[in-house]
């Protein structure tokens, strides 16, 4: 289980995820950046996954996300989310029997483009979303967390939701992983890094 967070801010989208993996007797920590929950497969794109390892390693892999064409021509909105990227995962899915009629029900994705912030669910729903979200086990927390603080700078505000999913749900854990959708670069903080700055 997971917890990712983001958070829509003027002319971005920031994003942070925890690094637990956990099987059905053991958890481990993931800390190569071909594992992380969240990535960056083309430039001022996030995505972030909770959900089972092997759907994220497919969709870590998948590739064009988002085609030239519809960069250079601005058309990357809610229609382009649900007509050509829901389709592309869809059949990712089932080209690796992991898709049926009754869609994925351990998946949860989002998606942030430069500002666009989208959610997408188990049965390949897309929510728009307005200013911010959490996927995961940890989700609730980080939300609660979310909807009562909002006058805290947008970085600290979503590292202190994975961080509040962090010290309580089970399947959630440090190091937290941060980016946004201005870069390709992550920065890894350790629980000892946001107890001296926060």
């Amino acid at each position: 289980m997971s917890v990712v967070v983001a958070i829509k801010e003027n002319d971005k989208v920031i994003m942070a995820c925890d690094s637990q993996a956990s099987t059905s007797r053991i958890k481990f920590t993931l800390t190569n950046k071909n594992n992380y929950k969240m990535f960056s497969p083309q430039e001022n794109l996030l995505i972030g996954v909770c959900g089972a390892f092997r759907t994220l390693n497919l969709l870590y892999c998948m590739d064009d996300w988002i085609d030239e064409l519809a960069i250079s021509k601005n058309e990357v909105d809610f229609k382009y989310i649900v007509r050509r990227i829901v389709p592309k995962i869809m059949q990712l899915l089932k080209d690796n029997d992991l898709y049926n009629e009754k869609g994925l029900q351990n998946l949860e994705v989002l998606i942030a483009y430069k500002n666009l912030l989208y959610e997408i669910d188990g049965d390949l729903s897309v929510v728009e979303i307005d200013d911010f979200a959490t996927i995961g086990s940890g989700c609730i927390l980080a939300l609660g967390y979310l909807n009562i603080s909002s006058k805290i700078d947008v970085e600290n505000r979503v590292l202190n939701a994975v961080k509040t999913a962090c010290e309580t749900d089970l399947y959630v854990s440090y190091p937290i992983i941060l980016g946004d959708t201005t870069t390709s670069d992550f920065t890894i903080k350790t629980k000892e890094d946001l107890n001296e700055s926060l």
